[in-house]
Order: structure tokens, then sequence, then C-alpha cells
């Protein structure tokens, strides 16, 4: 039920990058290059009276040395966070798509360029 390591995993399947190198869930080591999926502390929250389907918004904030690098992370994940149907470790997403664009939103510590983008996600857990 770790729905943040599946989108990580999806997000690999999709060549965004590696989980554990340059996609990561809940935090992000500082100084470095990638794509960080995670939630509000409400998490996903159970939807109408329907048992076991879920939906909330995921974050995905994007961070590179460079706006045009940091950029083009955010459009690789852009373009593959819009899908339906994905079954996956027991979960059927049956929607993730953009809430809004990504926009930069700022420099991290490290001078790291970062940018933010949302995801609507519904799914139903097996």
């Amino acid at each position: 039920m770790d729905v943040l390591t599946a989108l990580a995993g999806y997000l690999e399947s999709r060549g965004v990058g590696k989980v554990g190198k340059s996609i990561f869930v809940s935090e992000m080591p500082n100084a470095t290059e990638g794509v960080l999926l995670f939630t509000t502390g409400e998490g996903l929250m159970r939807h109408t009276d329907v048992s076991r389907y879920f939906r909330g918004t995921v974050f995905v904030a994007t961070r590179a040395n460079g706006y045009q690098r940091a950029a083009d992370i955010a459009k690789a994940v852009f373009d593959v966070m819009d899908f339906e149907g994905l079954a996956v470790n027991g979960m059927r997403i049956l929607v993730c798509q953009p809430e809004a664009l990504p926009s930069p939103f700022g420099r991290d510590e490290s001078g790291f360029t970062e940018w933010l983008s949302s995801y609507e996600l519904a799914l139903t857990i097996e």
C-alpha cells in the first residue's frame, strides 16, 4: 500500500531516473539532482462511502543544478504522470493526472533550482 514507492517505480520504468539515485520518496538528500514524491500530512484520504477507494494529491519536486535542467526533469515527470488503470503492488491507480503545470519554486540551501508540480490520484486497494 505504499503508493509513493509504487509511483517511484513507475517513473523509473518510464525512464525518468533510478529509484534511490535520482527518484526519492518523502526525503531527498541535499545537493542531489532528481525527483522527490511526497504528500501532505493527511496523505491520500478515503473518498465517498466506497470501501478501499482513496483520492488525493501527490506532489512532485524536481531539483537540479540549473533552472533549465530542473525544468527538463519536471517536464519528463509531467509527460508520464497522466495515465489510467495502472495495477501495481495490490493497488489499481484509476487515474493520475496533472492538477497544474509544473512551476519554478526557487532554490534550495545548496543552490539547486527546484520546480513543483501536483497530480490528482484516485486508486483502489485490492
